[in-house]
């Protein structure tokens, strides 16, 4: 509006603008001469007005730093890392920038990150977990591929059928639980014989099977002195659980006497693109990488459920180990 003159109009077709959350308008001009009556009636009537010069031609990074310069960003991160309960997440994008806030409000980031296929896209699962997290991310497309896979929207009746908690509240009950669910059977007591300084002994002991092939005993500390060595020398695997075994030792010791591969505290990528501009998340445990268990995860992490969904969503089994032996998280 202009006192005792026609309202001054601005063709947004050629002058656009955005309107930030802290008020503050941005125009886009192309540097044409004719827009130059426009910038100055704009910065007459609006005194926090940035006009940022960019053209047609311009990339989508090239528009994206301009206007960033414009505004004064006092720091551009391209890395920001967070630690949910023992799972480290690494978000890295092309510009990560604080959002304004109130005095008393948490910070919160944008995280910005141009992609150039649908595929590319990072699941909504893990978008929704930044989020929770004070992440805000953005993605966009510059390809000319539109036609991307359904959103992954979460239905936890499909997450929970690959999420086994196991009761960890004491050894024993642990390795039984364990091995049941790593597809096992598991035999208390079972009768074992073995020669032990010439004399043939019978005793018994907790044996674990899985085919004709893989089978070996555990004790808890029934066997003293040289009584392992001699079971082994008498043709049996076995391996033995001490009190003082953290529940990662007893992974180890039974996870050797499976022959089982795996990979320890795995690292897995959210979106289907380069690790660069990506979310990495790394997860304390093991991930079985063995014919007959591959992509089977054993953690003690309290997983979010965003997060499970995202990793049972790529076919990964989790087996979640719970100190407490609730069921519940």
């Amino acid at each position: 509006p202009r006192p005792g003159q026609k309202d001054y109009k601005v063709d947004l077709s050629q002058t656009p603008f955005i309107k930030l959350e802290d008020g503050k308008r941005v125009f886009f001009t192309s540097g044409d001469e004719n827009q130059d009556a426009d910038i100055k009636m704009i910065k007459s009537f609006w005194k926090d007005v940035v006009i940022v010069n960019v053209t047609p031609d311009d990339s989508m990074e090239t528009v994206f730093d301009t206007v960033f310069g414009s505004l004064e960003v006092a720091a551009i991160k391209h890395r920001l890392s967070i630690s949910d309960h023992g799972v480290d997440v690494d978000v890295q994008g092309k510009w990560i920038i604080e959002k304004p806030r109130k005095h008393d409000e948490a910070i919160r980031y944008l995280c910005i990150t141009v992609i150039h296929d649908l595929k590319e896209r990072t699941p909504q699962s893990i978008i929704r977990y930044l989020d929770q997290n004070n992440i805000i991310l953005k993605e966009i497309l510059v390809g000319k591929n539109i036609k991307g896979p359904k959103s992954d929207v979460s239905r936890f009746n499909i997450s929970d059928k690959n999420l086994d908690i196991i009761d960890a509240s004491d050894h024993e009950t642990f390795v039984k639980n364990l091995l049941i669910s790593m597809g096992y059977r598991y035999s208390p007591n079972t009768n074992i014989s073995f020669q032990y300084a010439g004399i043939q002994i019978d005793a018994t002991s907790n044996r674990a099977a899985k085919g004709s092939d893989n089978r070996f005993y555990i004790d808890f500390g029934s066997f003293y002195g040289d009584a392992i060595q001699s079971i082994e020398k008498s043709g049996y695997s076995i391996i033995q659980i001490k009190d003082n075994d953290s529940l990662d030792d007893i992974i180890q010791k039974l996870l050797g006497a499976m022959n089982a591969s795996f990979i320890k505290n795995p690292t897995f990528v959210a979106a289907k693109r380069p690790a660069d501009h990506n979310t990495r998340l790394t997860i304390p445990g093991f991930l079985m990488d063995h014919a007959g268990m591959s992509g089977v995860l054993l953690t003690l992490a309290p997983l979010h459920h965003q997060v499970v969904h995202f990793l049972t969503g790529n076919d990964i089994r989790i087996i979640r180990i719970n100190r407490q032996g609730k069921k519940n998280e």
